[in-house]
């Protein structure tokens, strides 16, 4: 069965998924497992997994520096 893949898995929003009983196995992957600013992570995670979806749980978490690096911040 094609699974679902979590993009950001490790967060508090992928943990929460985690948690909730669901028709189709979960994979859950974190930013060191796959970075989605890097679109080669993100081709090899679909590749490799064959998701029928895909959840992108992944966020920037520096607020501070989201304030002067729009760049860094809309690439997540």
């Amino acid at each position: 069965m094609r699974p679902i893949l979590v993009l950001g898995g490790a967060g508090q929003v992928g943990q929460a998924l985690a948690a909730i009983e669901w028709e189709r196995p979960l994979v859950r992957l974190s930013r060191a497992e796959c970075d989605v600013t890097n679109p080669k992570d993100v081709s090899r995670a679909f590749e490799e997994h064959e998701p029928i979806a895909a959840i992108n749980c992944a966020v920037f978490r520096d607020v501070d520096r989201a304030e002067v690096d729009y760049g860094a911040a809309w690439s997540t």
